[in-house]
């Protein structure tokens, strides 16, 4: 499915018959993918630039290297998803769940992480200029290396 673009009538297709693992590289942009279950998919390398991702759940998804920026994800499930080197600038993040995430080396430049739940993920090297972590929950969470310049919200010591 690299770079073929699909309908929402063919992601819910592709759902039904629990065939989740062929949307890598598939380009998802501005589709409307509120409160789906999307759960073990593989969406590595996918294009989901804008695309409304709210409610939806994500657990465990594989999102490295996707393309998520100014995609609406307000509340979604993201536990232990693997997000590296995803993009998610200006991406709308306010109360997702981003426990155990893998988020190295993501950009998440002006993203909203408003109350967002990052217990336990992983930073490393991640790009989180002018990003709003106000209430955002960063127990046992890693940002190593993490670019910060900018970002509100974040307590530092």
């Amino acid at each position: 499915m690299a770079g073929k673009v699909l309908t929402l009538e063919q992601v819910a297709a592709l759902i039904k018959s629990r065939d989740i693992g062929v949307f890598a590289g598939a380009d998802l942009s501005a589709i409307d993918l509120r409160v789906l279950d999307l759960a073990h998919a593989n969406l590595s390398s996918a294009n989901l630039r804008g695309a409304d991702l709210s409610g939806t759940t994500l657990v465990m998804a594989n999102l490295t290297g996707a393309i998520l920026s100014e995609a609406d994800l307000t509340g979604a499930n993201l536990t232990d998803a693997t997000m590296w080197l995803a993009e998610l600038n200006g991406a709308k993040l306010a109360t997702a769940n981003l426990t155990g995430v893998y988020l190295v080396g993501a950009k998440l430049v002006g993203a909203d992480l408003r109350g967002a739940s990052l217990l336990d993920a992983t930073l490393w090297k991640a790009d989180l200029r002018g990003a709003n972590l106000e209430g955002a929950s960063l127990s046992g969470a890693s940002l190593k290396g993490a670019i910060l310049e900018g970002a509100v919200g974040l307590e530092r010591d």
